[in-house]
C-alpha cells in the first residue's frame, strides 16, 4: 500500500522488471529452493529494464511473489513510505515452488498465457 506521493521517477518508487518472473521460475525449478535463494542475494542482471510504478497514497499495487522488484533511488526530498503485506494461502499450506507459476492462484492457475510474448519462457 503506498503511503506516500511517487507522482514522478526517482521517488524511491516501487520498481519492477517486467515479466522477469517468468525466469525466475524457469531458475527456481531447474536450480531448487536453496541454490535459488542464494543467487539472489548476489542480485542477478535482468534482461529487461526496470519500470519505476508511479502512485498515489491509498494505491495497493499486487506483484507476482517471484517478480523481481526494488525500491527505485530517491532523489526528492520526501521520505517513500509503503506498507508491505505477503499473502499466503488461509491453510498455511507450503506450496511446492517448482509446480506452475500460477499454481497458488486458483483463479487463474489454468489460464495459458503462453500467447504473450513478453511472458514466453
Amino acid at each position: 500500500v503506498v503511503l506516500s506521493p511517487w507522482q514522478v521517477p526517482f521517488c524511491g518508487n516501487f520498481t519492477v522488471f517486467p515479466g522477469a518472473h517468468y525466469r525466475m521460475h524457469r531458475e527456481l525449478k531447474s536450480k531448487g529452493e536453496e541454490k535459488f535463494k542464494a543467487s539472489m542475494k548476489k542480485r542477478p542482471a535482468m534482461d529487461v529494464d526496470p519500470v519505476q510504478i508511479t502512485a498515489q497514497p491509498g494505491d495497493v499495487i499486487l506483484a507476482h511473489p517471484l517478480l523481481p522488484h526494488r525500491a527505485g533511488p530517491n532523489y526528492s526530498c520526501n521520505i517513500r513510505y509503503a506498507c508491505f503485506f505477503r499473502v499466503c494461502r488461509k491453510t498455511n499450506m507450503r506450496v511446492d515452488n517448482t509446480a506452475g507459476l500460477f499454481y497458488e492462484y486458483e483463479g487463474i492457475r489454468n489460464l495459458d498465457f503462453s500467447g504473450r510474448s513478453e511472458m514466453k519462457g
